[in-house]
């Protein structure tokens, strides 16, 4: 490796976590395999685009006109890419999962077969009627939903998001499963300034890939004398001097300290996954063979269980991931059928991640809680490209076996029936969202909602709707 490539690797190793990210703060006690995980953990999941919800979870089938069950139908029916007639509609009523909680009836796309079971079981809570952005910008609103906040400005995209907030809080780390860490990681700047502060958040993007390039050759014999070690030894040697011989209040230290906190953090978590094969249920899902239309939630939920494996050494306390392409305004069928396949399907990315945590970190399992929503929602009725346009209200989605599930907010408004009809009617936002991620953070560490998300007493909730028992314990 010459001096060129080893210089962007470091560059590019820097979003391996915060820049500013204090070694101190990490546990490097080089404990054996799958560490005790008894500490809540929150996984955050966005879905960018803006999920159609009321694809996923769908009214009973009514022949009444004047019923929701008859008006969805009929103002779905294009984006359920059937007929508009009463047999067409029946007919993909009877195609979906059926559920009856009190005098509800409603189904679950057949695609999400392992969201059904868990629905069954008593660990999903649908929290309905949330009140998303009210613009239809995909950027903006995602700026809105990660920081928590209507009133982000949005020519500041780099300030603190709630997740980071949370962490900080209670002295925890964000880690982040994705290739390049979300606006949600970031943690209020200390000085109080506008900015954020980084040293929180473990940049994870593949957990079996954390540490600097080095040689093979190198790794089994420190004395290899091929030109790549060479490179690599020389470079190292090379930092290591730069380091006790420059002043650290120079502005390259911050540069050489990093590619010491970079290849000794990266060795740390090596050293401890050199024990734990990787499952070969994640295996499967990764390989050639996959039955995922898209990989990346594999490699995320893998990162996770990686990083359970590892919590006693990297601190998390939150995680974060992203799963994109939801954005259905043509074709909708299609996409959302592949994309709540991979999720929720049977055998596929969050089915696995349950499986194999319960199996090898059952602690991790009980301790986990997945909290996942998009930037806003879609309109009622379906457009003429057989999907549908942005909205705004929409639901959030929590599972895990501190959930206490079911419905929260009426599911079918009656008041919606008549805009199944028009154009351009939305879901209406009746529950702020800190209402709902405060519940979340106080579950996390009991009392740190209102820290996370200060004005959240202000804030709206729909009529009736209780909250305080959404979560357990």
């Amino acid at each position: 490796m010459n001096r060129r490539d080893f210089l962007k690797t470091a560059l590019l190793s820097g979003l391996y976590f915060g820049t500013g990210i204090n070694l101190k703060n990490l546990n490097f006690n080089q404990a054996n395999a799958f560490p005790v995980n008894d500490k809540r953990v929150l996984v955050n999941l966005l879905l960018p685009g803006g999920p159609d919800l009321r694809y996923l979870f769908v009214p009973e089938f009514d022949s009444d006109p004047r019923s929701y069950g008859f008006n969805y139908w009929e103002g779905k029916s294009r984006a359920h890419k059937i007929e508009s007639t009463i047999p067409a509609w029946e007919n993909r009523w009877n195609e979906y999962l059926h559920v009856k909680e009190g005098n509800l009836v409603f189904g679950i796309n057949p695609n999400a077969d392992w969201l059904y079971e868990q629905y069954l079981k008593g660990n999903v809570a649908i929290i309905n009627n949330v009140k998303f952005s009210e613009s239809r910008n995909h950027p903006y609103s995602q700026m809105v939903v990660q920081t928590g906040d209507y009133n982000t400005d949005p020519n500041n995209p780099n300030r603190d998001g709630w997740g980071g907030r949370l962490a900080k809080s209670i002295n925890g780390n964000v880690v982040s499963l994705t290739q390049n860490a979300n606006l949600f990681c970031n943690a209020p700047a200390s000085d109080g300034s506008k900015g954020f502060d980084d040293s929180i958040v473990v940049q994870a993007g593949n957990m079996r890939n954390m540490s600097l390039y080095t040689p093979p050759e190198l790794r089994k014999n420190p004395s290899a004398s091929n030109d790549r070690a060479s490179i690599a030894r020389a470079l190292q040697t090379y930092y290591q001097a730069k380091r006790q011989e420059m002043r650290k209040d120079s502005i390259y230290y911050r540069f050489v300290e990093h590619e010491r906190k970079i290849r000794e953090f990266g060795e740390i978590i090596n050293q401890r996954l050199k024990n734990i094969p990787i499952p070969e249920e994640f295996n499967y899902l990764l390989s050639k063979d996959s039955p995922l239309h898209t990989k990346n939630i594999a490699l995320q939920t893998r990162n996770l269980y990686d990083a359970f494996a590892c919590s006693d050494l990297i601190n998390m306390r939150v995680a974060s991931m992203s799963f994109g392409h939801w954005d259905s305004h043509r074709n909708q069928k299609e996409m959302l059928d592949a994309n709540l396949s991979d999720l929720f399907g049977k055998g596929k990315a969050f089915d696995t991640l349950f499986k194999v945590l319960k199996r090898d970190m059952p602690d991790a399992y009980k301790n986990m809680v997945i909290v996942i929503y998009g930037e806003f929602g879609r309109q009622l009725r379906s457009n003429g490209d057989y999907g549908t346009d942005h909205g705004r209200g929409s639901s959030i989605i929590v599972i895990g076996e501190n959930v206490n599930g079911g419905i929260y907010g009426e599911m079918f408004p009656e008041e919606e029936i008549p805009k199944y009809r028009l154009e351009n009617q939305d879901i209406k936002g009746l529950t702020s969202l800190d209402k709902v991620f405060g519940e979340l953070c106080d579950w996390v560490e009991s009392g740190i909602g209102d820290i996370v998300f200060p004005n959240r007493s202000y804030s709206e909730k729909e009529k009736g709707l209780d909250l305080s028992k959404l979560m357990k314990g």
